[in-house]
């Protein structure tokens, strides 16, 4: 599962949820866990589908299905963002998921989560899904940069 560590349901009045904070969502139907998985190297993916293949969670049922997962995967690397099961609830929202990538590998994922009313035309999805784009390309950078000050910090002589 992933686990939400930062929402901001909390300031929407008009959230199905009141709030997500430490939520836990699948891998394997949530969006932002399939953003996450899709990304994961061969032997992350292969240990939680190992995992998760004994499990009854109907969420789960993809770990069992090979075929089905790896479709899911390429899908999601080609599209460069997921979307969220459409047999899960709740069924009047979808959520678009991204990876933050660090170095090359998935460290969590991002994702906003819109009424199916609300967002109608193809314009509209591709505006959200440019600008999550620009935020988790943003995020990826920062990390990145402030990995680098903790090494230059590290590696500078001490005064």
């Amino acid at each position: 599962a992933v686990v939400i560590r930062y929402s901001t349901v909390a300031d929407s009045p008009m959230s199905p949820f009141h709030a997500t904070i430490n939520m836990r969502l699948s891998l394997f139907s949530r969006a932002l866990g399939r953003a996450y998985l899709a990304y994961c190297g061969e032997e992350q993916l292969q240990a939680i589908v190992t995992r998760c293949s004994a499990s009854d969670d109907p969420e789960c049922v993809l770990a069992r299905d090979p075929v089905a997962l790896d479709q899911l995967i390429r899908h999601v690397r080609a599209a460069g963002y997921a979307i969220r099961d459409r047999g899960v609830e709740p069924r009047n929202s979808n959520t678009i998921a991204m990876p933050i990538l660090v170095g090359g590998e998935v460290r969590a994922s991002i994702g906003i989560t819109y009424f199916t009313s609300a967002i109608r035309s193809r314009a509209a999805l591709q505006q959200c899904i440019d600008g999550l784009r620009a935020t988790a390309a943003g995020i990826s950078g920062e990390i990145e940069r402030l990995q680098h000050s903790e090494a230059d910090l590290a590696a500078a002589p001490a005064p």
